[in-house]
C-alpha cells in the first residue's frame, strides 16, 4: 500500500531547491487515495513527471491533484505539448520540437515512464492542462487491499 498524495509530496521535495531558486510553486491538492503499487517506481515516474515540467516552465509552477478515485495529476504552467506531438510522446527517442531545444533531452523519460506504469498495472496519459501547460494523468487499477494483519501484508 502507497498513499500517493504523500508520494507526489516527497518526490517534490526532492526538487526543492529548483522550485525555490526558480519561484516556482508545487501544489498538491486534496488528500489522495492509497494504491497498492511499488513507492520506488511511481517515485521514478513522478520524478520524471516533475523533472520535465520544471525543464519546461518559466512561470507558475506544479500542481498534483486526484480528478477521479484512483487518478493523480501532474499538470504544468509550462507551454504544453502542441496537439501533434502527443500521440508520440511516449515513444522511444522521440523529443519533441521543445525536447530538440534542450540539450538534456533524450527522448528517454516519457518512454520509461510509459513501461514502468505499464509493468505496475498504470495506466499514463497525457493531455494539455486546464488553463495551459501539460497534464499528466495516472490510473491506477481499482485493487481490493488485503486486512491489516494478513499474511501478504508482511514484509
Amino acid at each position: 500500500p502507497c498513499a500517493v498524495a504523500e508520494a507526489a509530496r516527497q518526490t517534490a521535495a526532492e526538487f526543492s531547491v529548483e522550485f525555490i531558486a526558480r519561484k516556482l510553486y508545487f501544489h498538491c491538492e486534496g488528500a489522495g487515495f492509497t494504491a497498492l503499487t511499488d513507492r520506488k517506481w511511481l517515485g521514478f515516474v513522478l520524478g520524471q513527471l516533475f523533472s520535465n515540467a520544471l525543464k519546461y516552465t518559466k512561470t507558475g509552477g506544479i500542481t498534483v491533484d486526484f480528478p477521479a478515485p484512483g487518478s493523480l495529476r501532474v499538470s504544468d504552467t509550462g507551454p504544453g505539448i502542441p496537439p501533434e506531438e502527443l500521440p508520440r510522446i511516449f515513444e522511444k527517442g522521440y523529443t519533441g520540437a521543445r525536447g530538440r531545444e534542450q540539450p538534456a533531452a533524450s527522448g528517454l523519460g516519457l518512454a520509461l515512464c510509459r513501461r514502468i506504469c505499464e509493468r505496475l498495472g498504470v495506466t499514463l496519459t497525457a493531455a494539455p492542462a486546464p488553463g495551459g501547460g501539460a497534464a499528466f494523468t495516472l490510473r491506477f487499477a481499482p485493487q481490493t487491499l488485503p486486512p491489516p494483519g494478513d499474511e501478504r501484508t508482511k514484509m
